[in-house]
């Protein structure tokens, strides 16, 4: 398995990516046993809880696809 240098949650699993939004809030993606998580609003600093979970992707891409998708506000 790949090291990535954005280290593991608390429950284990490796952040392969981490995005923040213009507001400061953090997205990362992380590798589970079989699959990729997206997690919307994940606190780094502090007890590495997160506010939205999506789970069950197949691939590191499409899970980074979906979260460079759904982090960002877009301008109206």
């Amino acid at each position: 398995m790949a090291k990535y240098k954005y280290g593991t949650t608390r429950q284990g699993f490796q952040i392969t990516n981490c995005l923040t939004d213009e507001y400061g809030r953090t997205t990362i993606v992380a590798k589970r046993a079989n699959d990729y998580m997206v997690a919307k609003g994940y606190n780094q600093s502090g007890d590495g809880r997160w506010a939205q979970g999506y789970y069950n992707f197949p691939t590191r891409k499409s899970a980074v696809n979906f979260a460079k998708y759904h982090s960002y506000r877009r301008k109206r």
